[in-house]
């Protein structure tokens, strides 16, 4: 297909199987599912820099982040999540706000910053909540 057919269906699933095999990569310590997020990412930010960047930035900024979380790059990851919560506020997805807090928050706590991650966490809680995603609130745990 295309990338200049993509349909909506088409990025969610692109997004979220990007960030499942980034999250299974540091988990399991299998550093060939980076190459799947980066191919996500090279998809999401074609989307965003040609025809919708207000519908797809902040998910490529996430997919940037957290392909940098999995490289070990620390700073850049931190500077991609800032960017993703950042537009997806901006641009009023509050699911993917909540979620590159959620995303932020875990990587915060595993670099050791235990209080800027329950800080994201309980962010991520506050704004599911306001979403009206009421059981995912009550799913986030704190440290």
């Amino acid at each position: 297909r295309s990338m200049k057919m993509l349909r909506g269906t088409d990025i969610v699933h692109t997004v979220f199987g990007g960030l499942s095999s980034l999250i299974l990569s540091r988990r399991r310590n299998q550093k060939e599912l980076i190459a799947i997020g980066e191919e996500a990412h090279h998809k999401i930010a074609f989307w965003a820099n040609n025809g919708s960047k207000w519908n797809a930035e902040n998910k490529a900024f996430l997919l940037e982040a957290e392909i940098n979380f999995a490289k070990g790059n620390s700073a850049k990851a931190t500077t991609a999540y800032e960017k993703s919560i950042k537009s997806a506020h901006d641009h009023k997805f509050i699911n993917e706000e909540a979620l590159a807090y959620e995303l932020f928050g875990i990587f915060c706590i595993e670099e050791g910053n235990l209080y800027k991650g329950n800080e994201c966490l309980e962010k991520a809680r506050e704004l599911y909540e306001m979403w009206g995603a009421k059981k995912k609130a009550r799913s986030i745990f704190y440290l």
